[in-house]
This record gives structure tokens, C-alpha cells and sequence, in this order.
């Protein structure tokens, strides 16, 4: 469940999150202030949420604690928001991705639509040969995206800012 909950926060938030709001947040303590009340945030949540679900005996994540809070009714609504998050979540995953690749190989452009409907498919089908291999896969790409900003982060931090001249 973890690996699911960090997946979610930072696999598509931190490829596409970063540049967006350094562009409205221009200056670095506001950049970084807001950046450490989203996290705080996000953890805060998250550990109530954890509470929740774990006092409730039933399973349907949110849908559980909605419909036995407000009724079968708000229950209804939330599960199937729910189910059209997780579906748009795969679609936005998949644009984000087609993205980067663009940027990478600028002549797989002309494709885009048609890749990005084959990796959510990938993703799909995924989902479709069970949890387990679901949960090994978010496990090893949570695991690998959380060490790649660890790595990154600590490049950048002990890398030396390079010395401008004195005609910019």
C-alpha cells in the first residue's frame, strides 16, 4: 500500500510538477516553502487516511468510509469518482510519458497518440495478469524512482554552481 500511495505522489508529480510550478513560483524559498507544505500535506493525509481505512473492516478504500459515513448514496458517487480518477490517472501517465519521449527522440512526435494509447494498454494489461505482478512492478518503480532523487538530489546539492562571466 505504501508503494502505491509514493507511486502515486511522485511518479507523475515529479516528471511533470517541478518546471510548472517553477514557472509561477520563481523564487526559490517560495519554490521550496511550497514544495515542503505539499509534502506535509501529503503526509498528513495520507496518515489519516491510513487511520481510516485501517479502523474500517471492510474492504472498497474510500468508498467503505464514504458510504459508511454519508450514506449508499455519496458511497455510489465516490466509487465511481474514484474508478474514473485511476482511469484518467492511466491516460494522463501515459500523454506524460509520450511527452518525455518527444523530447528525447523529437521524431516519435508524429506518433504520440498512437504510442500513448499502446503504453496505457501495456498499462492495462498489467493490471489484468493480477495484483501480485501489479504489485512488483509499482514496488520496483517506486523503489527505482524514489533512488533516482535521492541520486539527483545529492549530485545537485554537492555539484559546484558554475562560475558566470562578468559580460552576461
Amino acid at each position: 500500500m505504501l508503494a502505491v500511495v509514493v507511486g502515486g505522489v511522485i511518479g507523475l508529480g515529479i516528471l511533470r510538477g517541478p518546471g510548472e510550478i517553477a514557472k509561477v513560483a520563481t523564487e526559490p524559498s517560495l519554490y521550496l516553502a511550497l514544495w515542503l507544505i505539499g509534502g506535509l500535506f501529503v503526509l498528513l493525509s495520507t496518515a489519516v487516511t491510513a487511520e481510516l481505512l485501517g479502523m474500517t473492516p471492510r474492504s472498497g478504500g474510500a468508498y467503505s468510509l464514504i458510504r459508511r459515513a454519508y450514506g449508499p448514496y455519496a458511497g455510489f458517487v465516490i466509487g465511481w469518482v474514484d474508478w474514473l480518477s485511476f482511469a484518467a490517472d492511466l491516460a494522463l501517465k501515459a500523454v506524460v510519458i509520450m511527452e518525455f519521449v518527444a523530447i528525447l527522440f523529437p521524431e516519435s512526435a508524429a506518433w504520440s497518440t498512437p504510442l500513448a494509447i499502446i503504453v496505457t494498454t501495456v498499462f492495462a494489461a498489467i493490471q489484468l495478469r493480477g495484483i501480485s505482478l501489479g504489485a512488483l512492478i509499482q514496488e520496483f518503480a517506486t523503489s527505482l524512482i524514489g533512488l533516482v532523487i535521492v541520486v539527483l538530489s545529492l549530485v545537485l546539492f554537492f555539484a559546484e554552481t558554475p562560475l558566470t562571466s562578468a559580460a552576461e
